[in-house]
C-alpha cells in the first residue's frame, strides 16, 4: 500500500510504460466485467457522470471473481501491466491495463 502511487490520467497514459510494472491506487466505477478463459475482465473509468457516461477508462484482469459489480465503485489497488487494445464497433481502443490486487 505505501508503494502505490496515483498519478492523473493524462500523466499515466503520456507515460505508461514507466509505469509497468508499479503499483497503484485509483477509486474505479465499474462499466462492465467479463469473464474471460483465465478469469475476468474489468472496465472501469476513473470517472462517471450522473448521466452514466464514464471517461479514463482502464482495464483490470483478475484471476478470481472480482468483489466489485457493474455500476458499483470501489478503491482498487493494482499493478500497471502496460496496455490493453479494446475493440468495438466503435473501433480500436487502446487503455491501461493493470492487474488488480485487492479492492477496499
Amino acid at each position: 500500500r505505501t508503494e502505490a502511487v496515483k498519478p492523473a490520467y493524462k500523466q499515466l497514459t503520456d507515460k505508461l510504460s514507466g509505469y509497468t510494472g508499479r503499483y497503484m491506487v485509483y477509486t474505479l466505477h465499474v462499466k462492465s466485467i467479463e469473464q474471460t478463459p483465465t478469469g475476468y475482465l474489468i472496465l472501469a473509468g476513473m470517472s462517471k457522470t450522473k448521466a452514466g457516461v464514464y471517461s479514463n477508462m482502464v482495464a483490470i484482469r483478475t484471476s478470481e471473481a472480482p468483489a466489485v459489480y457493474e455500476g458499483s465503485s470501489a478503491q482498487m489497488y493494482l499493478k500497471c501491466l502496460g496496455s490493453y487494445d479494446v475493440v468495438s464497433d466503435a473501433g480500436s481502443q487502446s487503455y491501461p491495463y493493470f492487474d488488480l490486487q485487492w479492492v477496499e
